[in-house]
């Protein structure tokens, strides 16, 4: 019976120590996979840094896949490691029990209990002793009390890494929009926009100079000299300017409440008179709403060919966040005629602003810096345009000397 007992002692002991190294590889790995899930992460949030709504879309995409692999791993190593406390607690408590006496041991106790339905429900039923399945079954669970706390404190660090990155993805992105949408106080409006025809089929917008300089006026200049063809019959062309306000329409939105640009049109070097009107109701450009209009009457012999050019200014687009946009519509360049033979784009900025970029599209562009400013220029032959010039920016805080 002596040698029954040693053994079985020995046994618990041999059992003990591997589950007490995989109690702490166990808890070691939860916290691992929750820092590398966090190193995840961060990179995800930088991808949702992205202006456009791809990059948030993507990296939301990402996190949840990940965040759903790691939960189930965390779990996984958790529940591991709650049995491995268990059979721990069972172990140093049967033990404690043998010696003292209180359990007598026989030879029944040493072998598995395979078809017992009760200790069946246990993990490693099939290779613990009876005796041991017996003393994790019955005893308390009082042990669990502290690891309980340990296991809910990785699931709510992991919960706060998660809803941390989610909010690192779109909280930019959803200021943006919201103000874009209703907040008047934390948006300037305004941007730069290529005429387009009000109704005509016969006029060609063959090229343009547009030269977009910021510090002027409300805030960004531009002058564009435009280049038309009347391909018919003499005629007389009502042009208008759509007066852009970035985002979707406010019913708030009064016209007394819009900057004025100081919109002037000059036809072959004269000005001419320019009509301010109600909203471009019928755009065929969805993306944009125009609560205003600068028309303006053109006449053209047949065949001819004439310069038209104007000057205004806008305040591009500011969010709260500190981050602003310019941006030039040259998608309404494609409402005239045939293609246009040449764009020529210029963006004249302070060296200050130009450190301040955050992205510009399309990339194809050249630049170089003039006399304090940094110079960013785009040419395009034979199209008609379906993108924009746009330029992002993020305010930073200049050291003091």
């Amino acid at each position: 019976m002596a040698d029954l007992k040693e053994n079985v002692l020995k046994q618990i002991s041999d059992i003990l120590a591997d589950f007490r190294a995989q109690h702490n590889h166990k808890e070691t790995s939860a916290w691992a996979r929750i820092v590398f899930y966090s190193v995840i992460c961060l990179q995800l949030a930088k991808i949702g840094e992205c202006s456009k709504i791809e990059g948030p879309i993507i990296a939301t995409f990402f996190l949840l896949i990940f965040a759903l692999l790691i939960f189930l791993f965390v779990r996984k190593q958790y529940n591991q490691q709650c049995h491995a406390v268990n059979t721990n607690a069972a172990c140093i408590s049967l033990t404690a029990k043998i010696i003292s006496g209180k359990k007598k041991v026989e030879e029944s106790d040493c072998e598995p209990a395979p078809d017992d339905a009760n200790l069946k429900e246990l993990t490693n039923y099939h290779i613990f002793p009876k005796c041991l399945l017996e003393e994790i079954k019955n005893m308390p669970k009082d042990h669990l009390i502290a690891r309980r706390y340990l296991e809910n404190l990785g699931y709510w660090v992991f919960i706060g890494i998660t809803i941390l990155t989610l909010y690192s993805i779109w909280s930019g992105n959803l200021i943006k929009w919201f103000n874009s949408a209703y907040a008047n106080d934390a948006v300037y409006y305004g941007s730069g926009v290529t005429v387009y025809p009000v109704k005509h089929d016969d006029i060609q917008l063959v090229s343009e100079v547009i030269t977009i300089t910021k510090g002027v006026g409300l805030g960004w200049g531009v002058e564009a000299v435009l280049n038309f063809k009347n391909h018919g019959k003499t005629t007389s062309v009502q042009m208008g300017f759509p007066f852009d306000t970035d985002g979707p329409e406010d019913p708030d939105d009064k016209e007394a409440d819009l900057p004025d640009p100081k919109f002037r049109t000059f036809v072959d070097g004269k000005e001419i008179k320019v009509t301010r009107k109600q909203g471009w109701n019928k755009s065929p450009l969805q993306d944009f709403n125009y609560p205003i209009v600068y028309t303006f009457a053109v006449p053209f012999e047949k065949g001819e060919t004439q310069t038209i050019s104007h000057t205004y200014s806008v305040q591009g687009t500011e969010w709260s966040t500190g981050d602003y946009e310019f941006k030039y519509i040259l998608k309404t360049g494609a409402l005239w005629k045939g293609v246009i033979k040449n764009i020529k784009v210029v963006m004249i900025l302070p060296r200050s602003s130009a450190s301040q970029i955050t992205s510009i599209a399309p990339k194809e562009y050249k630049t170089e810096q003039k006399q304090g400013t940094a110079v960013f220029s785009w040419e395009f032959h034979n199209i008609k345009p379906d993108f924009n010039i746009i330029a992002n920016f993020r305010k930073t805080k200049l050291n003091s000397k």
